[in-house]
């Protein structure tokens, strides 16, 4: 419940017109029971400490869920990111890092891309670490570049994951996954990788959504085509043969599987008594409010949860981890390989445990995860 260590840091960050700004940042590192802590940098003016302790804790439960030897961390430089320019988000990134560099490490927390951070600026903290401890250290960040340590396909791992599960809770429950009819709220990468796989196994995408608005067609949207119109206009809006659709249309048409990949909140009580699908998997974070799951039970609408759901991201960035101890560096299939059997082992021990205990996806999921931690706190203890 509480975390094992908030860290809070106030730095000067030098600005191209040569006056200095103080800015504050966090990182919040919630256990260490499993292994070295793992978590994303949000660099954004709309967050605080105690959002970002829950995240960390998010990402313990997430780990220990899918049985990875990481814990949970986050971290936030308090900062709009528009407001500075190329040169002096370096500054501030590699500003922050040398602030924090005593309670980060490979073998400590490692830290990864998130809301306004990107693999450049995993680089940017790679480099200034290493520079801060004499010697090269790829193993301190994952979401990096190829070329200093990135893992191929981790762009692809929530997307994935999700696609994973779409395919087992189909097979499951003695279903064909072809035809099913599929809703996307959200084209990010998330999204964006799991259209296409979806598309790939068969699925029929009837509705997508990005931020401009949704589109819709119920004999099913040609994905290779709307990914190219996307590319091509920067939205959705418009593209030929759907209808256009707002963002509560669309979560409320008649599907047979709901996808939000947007951001949180977004299906609230109000949504939740009017969806139409039968089924929901929580791409995004905490898609669905406390409320609308109450709902959602009482509808008998199942939600495979965000912890399981999006899991794919934290388990290949454990893999990147990995692969910068040995530095060999893993294929794609292999990639996908290992995910694959670390998402569907997983996702029948939930599904097994939810079918037993007559609960909900999400609360066996976190009665997973806690076990797995209680039973690491019992093994190891208390020091002194």
């Amino acid at each position: 419940r509480y975390p094992m260590r908030n860290t809070t840091v106030t730095f000067p960050v030098r600005r191209d017109t040569g006056h200095f700004d103080f800015i504050e940042g966090y990182r919040v590192q919630h256990s260490s029971t499993l292994g070295p802590t793992k978590g994303g940098l949000i660099i954004s003016d709309q967050y605080s400490l105690e959002d970002m302790q829950g995240l960390a804790m998010i990402m313990t439960y997430k780990a220990a869920l899918v049985g990875i030897p990481l814990g949970g961390s986050s971290g936030l430089i308090v900062a709009n990111p528009k407001d500075f320019n190329l040169h002096e988000l370096e500054r501030l990134v590699r500003r922050y890092t040398s602030s924090i560099i005593n309670v980060i490490g490979p073998l400590q927390d490692i830290i990864g891309p998130d809301i306004n951070t990107n693999s450049t600026m995993m680089t940017w903290i790679a480099d200034t670490y290493s520079m801060g401890v004499g010697h090269t250290v790829h193993r301190i960040c994952t979401g990096k570049p190829i070329d200093v340590g990135g893992i191929i396909g981790r762009d692809q791992g929530v997307g994935l994951g999700i696609s994973y599960i779409l395919h087992e809770l189909a097979r499951t429950e003695f279903e064909e996954i072809r035809d099913h009819r599929v809703v996307i709220q959200g084209l990010g990468h998330i999204g964006r990788n799991f259209l296409t796989a979806a598309d790939e196994m068969g699925a029929k995408i009837i509705g997508v959504s990005d931020s401009q608005g949704g589109i819709f067609n119920p004999q099913g949207l040609e994905v290779a085509d709307l990914i190219a119109y996307k590319r091509e206009h920067g939205h959705i809006s418009g593209f030929p043969g759907a209808q256009n659709i707002s963002n509560e249309e669309l979560l409320t048409l008649e599907c047979d599987v709901l996808i939000p990949c947007a951001v949180p909140g977004q299906i609230t009580a109000e949504i939740a008594r009017k969806l139409q699908c039968r089924r929901i998997i929580e791409g995004a974070n905490a898609a669905i409010t406390h409320e609308a799951d109450k709902i959602l039970w009482d509808r008998i609408i199942p939600v495979i949860p965000d912890i399981l759901a999006n899991a794919g991201g934290i388990i290949v960035s454990y893999f990147e981890w990995a692969q910068n101890f040995t530095d060999h560096a893993w294929e794609l299939d292999e990639v996908h390989k290992e995910l694959k059997k670390i998402i569907v082992r997983t996702f029948h021990e939930v599904y097994d445990l939810r079918t037993s205990e007559d609960i909900t996806f999400r609360e066996a999921s976190y009665r997973i995860a806690v076990k797995r931690l209680a039973d690491a706190h019992e093994w190891r203890g208390i020091y002194p």
